[in-house]
């Protein structure tokens, strides 16, 4: 059953089902489309298969708090889809929920998500935050989702403000041909840093150990994205685990510098003077990366560091 009225270009499909509304169906043209928490009385608890399916002109959607689950392709093939938010009490995604939702770069899941259907995110190739409320526990649900992520996200804990970088990771399947058998060899450190989530909470130790790993596998701009991200927000962060984090920035002081210039922001350089990684003895070479990236900023900011430090000294003119 249609609520469409003439003149509108939202239209929703419903259904009764267990005494509870189902959105069954869209029709529209909206890039921002917000589901009603009720219908003929009913509250919304359901989500319909495919009922937002291949909407192309969908760039957004907000969902009830009504709701619990969200079935089988929901959102597949909607392409333009940019954000979203899936309510605390939704407990179940089916398989292929946003399938070739190929715009996706932002979701907020649910702490008590518990059942996650095959594919649900497959080819959401721009995913690149993932948000949760809490860091621990974390539902079956999450665990799974999160581990099988094989893309670079970014995973913020909102309620304790910090966020966590983790890489990105491929399986190579090779065979054995005279003893039949197939051997996995992973490529790039993502695979071991999913390994720190499991359903009592993220292990912190776990994650910045495999920072050793980190470096041997990634690029040194998505290890100082790590890097910044810890040491900015240093949630459950070792003083061991400092440690290292801040040595690799001394010994990679020019990525560091054309860290800050991509991101745009001094607040980098800001935290590598907290740290101790820029010193006098590390500006002169501070101040020729920054020459090469030609960003007067960050130029700027580094030799105050350095007339702050007594590195430079102002000429005297005699008259």
């Amino acid at each position: 059953m249609s609520d469409r009225k003439d003149g509108e270009e939202v239209a929703f499909d419903w259904k009764a089902e267990d005494g509870q509304a189902v959105l069954a169906g869209y029709e529209g043209t909206e890039t921002f489309v917000e589901v009603p928490a009720q219908w003929n009385g009913l509250w919304v608890t359901k989500i319909g298969t495919g009922a937002f399916r291949d909407q192309l002109s969908l760039q957004e959607v907000a969902l009830p708090k009504t709701l619990r689950a969200v079935e089988d392709y929901g959102f597949a093939g909607c392409r333009n889809l940019k954000r979203m938010i899936l309510p605390q009490d939704v407990r179940e995604v089916g398989a292929h929920a946003c399938y070739n939702c190929r715009s996706l770069a932002y979701l907020e899941l649910p702490q008590k998500l518990e059942s996650v259907g095959d594919g649900f995110l497959k080819n959401c190739d721009s995913l690149k935050e993932v948000v949760i409320t809490e860091e621990k526990p974390l539902s079956p649900g999450v665990v799974s989702l999160l581990k099988n992520l094989d893309g670079r996200f970014l995973l913020t804990v909102k309620n304790k403000g910090f966020s966590l970088v983790f890489p990105a990771f491929d399986f190579e399947y090779t065979g054995n041909a005279p003893a039949m058998r197939f051997i996995t060899i992973t490529h790039g450190a993502g695979e071991r840093y999913r390994r720190c989530m499991e359903t009592r909470g993220i292990d912190f130790g776990a994650y910045d150990s495999s920072f050793v790993i980190g470096v041997m596998e990634e690029q040194a701009e998505t290890l100082l994205e790590l890097v910044y991200e810890r040491l900015a927000h240093p949630y459950g962060l070792s003083e061991d685990a400092r440690r290292q984090y801040v040595l690799f920035c001394k010994q990679h002081l020019k990525e560091c510098i054309i860290f800050a210039d991509k991101i745009g922001d001094i607040s980098f350089l800001e935290l590598m003077e907290q740290e101790g990684v820029l010193t006098t003895e590390t500006a002169r070479e501070a101040v020729l990366a920054a020459a090469e990236v030609q960003n007067s900023a960050i130029s700027a900011y580094l030799l105050d560091f350095q007339l702050k430090q007594g590195g430079l000294r102002k000429k005297k003119f005699e008259l």
